[in-house]
């Protein structure tokens, strides 16, 4: 259930999230899809504590505020655009603003006791480091799912995704 615990939603992809994805056709929350790469590079952007990223990528399309700058429903539309438009030295560019992370979760195979976080097994290893730094970086609270605790010092430092000093809590599950 996101109504009442969600407002707004900055996504890259919906289909995998239904209860997400339904509240934002249902316009329960605002909701904005941008394009996957700028998502990705948007969470190094934070991580690193700039003010956004300029780039190219969504001119003449959806993104473009002069379009519908990335609203996906009628609350987002009411908000207003996430993106700006900019010219530098008579070029166009889209500038998505940074954003400060509340909470992120993240899945993992294994965590030690000290919440070190090791990806052995999981089908596909994106974005999780850039998402739990950008998170942590803002002050915002990271909890990561694994499927077992092993012991302190038992995951080799080179299998290490993350660091247990970017991780609030861990969820065995």
């Amino acid at each position: 259930r996101a109504k009442g615990l969600v407002g707004t939603m900055k996504v890259g992809l919906l289909n995998d999230a239904r209860a997400f994805s339904k509240a934002v056709g249902n316009n329960e929350v605002a909701g904005y899809l941008l394009p996957m790469g700028v998502v990705m590079n948007l969470f190094r952007t934070t991580a690193g504590g700039r003010p956004g990223l300029l780039t190219k990528v969504g001119l003449g399309t959806y993104c473009d505020p002069r379009q519908e700058g990335c609203a996906v429903n009628e609350k987002a539309r009411q908000q207003g655009p996430v993106v700006k438009l900019m010219e530098i030295d008579g070029e166009e560019y889209l500038f998505y603003k940074a954003f400060k992370p509340n909470v992120c979760f993240i899945r993992a195979t294994y965590a030690d006791e000290d919440g070190n976080l090791s990806m052995d097994q999981e089908a596909i290893i994106g974005p999780e480091l850039e998402i739990a730094v950008a998170t942590h970086n803002n002050g915002g609270i990271v909890i990561a799912q694994v499927g077992e605790i092993v012991r302190r010092g038992s995951i080799h430092p080179r299998r290490v995704r993350i660091h247990g000093k970017l991780v609030d809590y861990v969820v065995k599950a």
